[in-house]
């Protein structure tokens, strides 16, 4: 039986800028995971250290990023496992300068994936396991059938595809027709089990991390038991903190304060949200001061306000007034009605802004 521990798309020295200030912590975490992986590897006694794809978010990563991860792969080969790593469309070798040219990785397995039907062979726990590499390059066509090797020995396979194959109905099919006995796969925004029928062939386990908002929820590792056709798959939850997208119908509150306590349920400080407003709001509010409000109750918080201000309570108030701000909404009602949707959008920023400043007459109102 040949142990495997499968991630990919780790994407350690990402600039994550949409996190602004927590950028640099945020890389911290992306490190710390990988940390904790190669301690899970050392625990669980497996034979295989395998990373599908984008270890790294560059191919020139900072260089106190590549010692910590060398240094975490040299405590792999010194319990005698073997790290194999698939550079990605992120971090590839095709770069003079490339990461993976550096010395630290000279003694390590890196699958340059240009040439799958040339796999690596080696000797693993007593058996002769073949490592193929293949990642998918701009529009550059999937290998054709009957990939494996007429060899005996375990053939695992670390393939990095476009976003969009794994969407397409005959990819399942496909792969299957390579007859790899472990496919590690990648990338995917979350964990995606390959399995035809009743066939499991691996898995594409999804970064470890979440390193963008898309990666919500849990985050997992594979673990996977590998004795001929005979595959059992395990996912681990490994991340530090949890990405989460909250989304709030204005509708559904009379109130900012109701607001409030909406994006605050479940708040902790480690996790990372971004609530999206939606709907049609029943109340002028600022939200950047409601961001300033909320903030405090996360590790990073995002407000987003996509919601149909023109349509809500008080826009269409301020519609019937004579007032000027009555003739601006009238304006940015004509204005979206002839724009297009991405130029109306704009003007929609402009009556949130005018919104936002009815927000604070309200409140001044509230303390006199």
């Amino acid at each position: 039986m040949i142990r495997i521990l499968h991630t990919a798309d780790v994407q350690i020295d990402a600039t994550l800028p949409e996190l602004g200030k927590q950028a640099h912590r945020r890389r911290g975490d992306l490190l710390h995971t990988f940390e904790h992986l190669v301690a899970l590897a050392i625990r669980e006694n497996v034979h295989l250290f395998l990373v599908s794809g984008n270890l790294f978010a560059t191919p020139r990563p900072e260089e106190a990023a590549v010692q910590r991860v060398s240094s975490a792969l040299r405590r792999l080969t010194a319990r005698g496992i073997l790290p194999v790593l698939l550079p990605g469309d992120c971090d590839g070798m095709m770069s003079p300068d490339s990461v993976y040219l550096r010395e630290t990785f000279r003694n390590l397995l890196v699958l340059d994936g240009r040439d799958p039907a040339s796999p690596v062979t080696t000797r693993i726990a007593g058996r002769t396991v073949h490592l193929y590499g293949f990642c998918q390059r701009g529009e550059q066509p999937l290998p054709g059938e009957n990939l494996r090797l007429d060899e005996d020995g375990c053939h695992i396979a670390l393939m990095c595809f476009s976003s969009t194959l794994h969407m397409e109905p005959t990819f399942l099919e496909r792969i299957a027709s390579w007859e790899m006995d472990y496919f590690a796969c990648a990338p995917t925004p979350q964990w995606q089990a390959i399995e035809l029928g009743d066939r499991l062939f691996g898995c594409a386990p999804g970064s470890p991390e979440g390193y963008a908002f898309s990666h919500s929820g849990p985050r997992y590792v594979a673990l996977a038991h590998v004795e001929g056709e005979n595959l059992r798959l395990e996912r681990r939850e490994v991340n530090r903190r949890r990405v989460e997208i909250q989304t709030l119908e204005l509708d559904a509150y009379a109130t900012v304060q109701e607001l409030e306590q909406a994006i605050l349920e479940g708040a902790r400080n480690d996790l990372l949200r971004r609530t999206v407003l939606t709907g049609t709001p029943r109340f002028a509010f600022n939200p950047e001061r409601l961001q300033q409000v909320c903030a405090g109750a996360f590790y990073y918080f995002e407000l987003r306000d996509m919601s149909r201000v023109l349509a809500g309570e008080v826009a269409q108030r301020m519609l019937q007034e004579g007032s000027s701000s009555g003739e601006f909404m009238r304006a940015a009602k004509k204005m979206t009605d002839e724009l297009s949707p991405e130029e109306g959008r704009l003007v929609e920023e402009a009556v949130r802004a005018v919104l936002a400043t009815q927000d604070l007459v309200e409140v001044d109102d509230e303390t006199e």
